[in-house]
C-alpha cells in the first residue's frame, strides 16, 4: 500500500461506481483483521484499475478498501497534529495529498461518486479548531470514520496507562500511532493495471465469478454511465435520473425489483435467455445501438413497468380506475 500511495500516481473512483457502502461491520471486521492485529503485511485482496492517462487510473475494484484506508489515514494526521506532532501530521498527510509534477495539489485517492465531496472535504488539512461535523457527511462515510476514529482512540488508550506521567503517556500514543501507519503501509494487495476501462471490467467480472455475483443493476448501471459522459461532474444528469430511478424500485413490494424489471425489459425485446446472461446479451446488442436512446427508452419503460406491478404508485385519474383495479386484481 505505500507503494501505491506514494508512487507517481494518483486514483480515481468514476461516478459510475456504486457508493461507498461498508456498513460497520465490515468496517469493524477490516479494522481488527488488518490492523489491529498488526500482522505486517496482510493480504488485503485483488484491486482492478485502469489507465486514464500518464499519472491518473480508475478504479474499477478497491473503491471500498482504499476509502477505508484514506479515512484511517486521515484520522492518524488528525492525531498526530492534536498531540503536537506536526512532522509525523506532514510524513501521513503525503500519503493523502500530494503535489504533482505541475506543483498542484492533488489528492491522492480522488472521487467522483456520489461520496466524492465528503471524502475529498474529510481529506482536506484542516485547523485544530474547524472540527469535522457529522451534518457534513453522508451517513455511510460519516458511521465508517466514527468506527475508525473510536477503534483509534481506544487502541491508545490500551497502550498508555493513565497512570504514566504526561510526557510518558504522549510517548505511548504517539508510538501507536506510528505503528498503525506502519500497519496500514504495510497492507499488500494483488495489484491489476489494465491498459482500458473495459479491460479492467472484463477482467473484474471474471475475478467475481466465482463469488457473489454483481447485480444486473449494478452492471446495467456502470455501463450506462460509463457510456454517457457527464459535461460537468457537478450536474451529473444521467446518474441523478439513474438514482431516482432507483429510489422507486427499492422497498415493498417485493414485485417492484429494479434486477426483475431489467430481466423483464429485456425478454419483451429479445429472444429468451437466463438471467444470469442478461447482461452480456445486453451488452453486446446494445454496444451496436444510440446508447443514450437506450437509456431513454429504459427509463420511459421503467415507469410504466412500475405502475404495472404496484399500481398504488400511481395516481389514477378517475376515468382510469377501472384500469387501476384491473391491475391490482392481476
Amino acid at each position: 500500500m505505500e507503494d501505491i500511495l506514494s508512487g507517481p500516481n494518483y486514483f480515481r473512483i468514476p461516478r459510475f461506481q456504486r457508493p461507498f457502502s461498508w456498513g460497520g461491520k465490515h468496517v469493524d471486521e477490516f479494522w481488527h483483521d488488518a490492523i489491529r492485529n498488526f500482522d505486517e503485511g496482510y493480504f488485503i485482496g485483488p484491486m482492478v484499475v485502469y489507465k486514464e492517462d500518464d499519472r491518473d487510473w480508475g478504479v474499477v475494484d478497491g473503491q471500498q478498501r482504499l476509502t477505508i484506508v484514506a479515512l484511517i489515514l486521515v484520522a492518524l494526521r488528525d492525531n498526530f497534529e492534536a498531540l503536537g506532532e506536526v512532522g509525523l501530521a506532514d510524513a501521513t498527510h503525503r500519503f493523502i495529498e500530494r503535489p504533482d509534477p505541475n506543483g498542484k495539489q492533488r489528492f491522492v485517492l480522488q472521487s467522483d461518486a456520489t461520496e466524492g465531496p465528503w471524502i475529498n472535504h474529510m481529506q482536506q488539512r484542516r485547523s485544530n479548531t474547524d472540527v469535522l461535523r457529522k451534518t457534513e457527511f453522508d451517513p455511510d462515510t460519516w458511521a465508517a470514520y466514527t468506527i475508525i476514529s473510536e477503534s483509534m482512540a481506544n487502541l491508545v488508550l490500551e497502550n498508555a496507562p493513565e497512570s504514566s506521567s504526561k510526557k510518558q503517556r504522549k510517548r505511548a500514543q504517539v508510538d501507536v500511532l506510528r505503528q498503525i501507519r506502519d500497519q496500514i503501509l504495510s497492507l499488500t494487495v494483488i495489484w491489476v493495471p489494465l491498459d482500458a476501462e473495459d479491460d479492467a471490467y472484463e477482467f473484474f467480472e471474471t475475478l467475481n465469478a466465482r463469488g457473489k455475483d454483481l447485480e444486473v443493476a449494478d452492471r446495467l448501471k456502470n455501463y450506462f454511465l460509463s457510456r454517457l459522459k457527464a459535461a460537468n461532474v457537478n450536474l451529473d444528469e444521467h446518474r441523478r435520473r439513474w438514482n431516482g430511478l432507483r429510489e422507486h424500485f427499492e422497498g415493498e413490494p417485493s414485485s417492484r425489483d429494479l434486477n426483475r424489471f431489467i430481466l423483464h425489459w429485456w425478454l419483451s425485446r429479445a429472444p429468451y435467455v437466463a438471467e444470469r446472461k442478461v447482461f452480456k446479451q445486453m451488452k453486446t446488442q446494445m454496444d451496436r445501438s444510440d446508447v443514450a436512446s437506450e437509456f431513454d427508452l429504459f427509463e420511459k419503460d421503467a415507469a410504466l413497468y412500475r405502475t404495472v406491478v404496484d399500481p398504488d404508485s400511481t395516481i389514477w385519474p378517475i376515468e382510469r380506475h377501472e384500469i387501476r383495479d384491473a391491475l391490482r386484481g392481476l
